[in-house]
């Protein structure tokens, strides 16, 4: 059995250049963060289910195999107290903590890591070497 490990954030994305670009701009923003990622529900759950432990999960809506909403529905039951943000184009209502819009907005998301994960504060805001959004 695998042992526990934490992470500040488990993106869940079945786009390859999307779950780049989030772990890009995490790295950039906050050097040092834990960052984890799945290509769908399923592998997020399968991750958390060997001991990854987030601390903020961000997952797109429509992905195969599992999608977010019930990666949601798992985590409430599973992980109880883990905030899920949902990152997509397309509404919901389901009782996700939060919603980032595709496409992202940088501010939008540096907001989001502030709001659930205070310890950590964006640095080199002075020369921001990213779109202003991706996705």
């Amino acid at each position: 059995m695998t042992q526990p490990y934490t992470v500040e954030v488990l993106i869940v994305e079945d786009e390859a250049t999307i779950r780049e670009l989030f772990v890009t701009t995490l790295e950039h923003y906050f050097p040092g963060i834990g960052i984890d990622v799945a290509v769908d529900g399923a592998e997020a759950i399968a991750k958390m289910s060997a001991g990854c432990r987030p601390e903020l999960i961000l997952t797109n809506l429509v992905m195969p195999n599992l999608d977010g909403e019930q990666l949601l529905r798992w985590v409430r039951i599973e992980r109880p107290g883990t905030p899920v943000v949902a990152v997509s184009a397309i509404r919901t209502n389901a009782a996700f903590d939060g919603y980032l819009g595709k496409p992202v907005e940088l501010g939008e998301l540096l907001a989001c890591i502030g709001r659930w994960l205070p310890e950590w504060q964006p640095s080199d805001l002075s020369q921001p070497t990213l779109g202003s959004t991706f996705g």
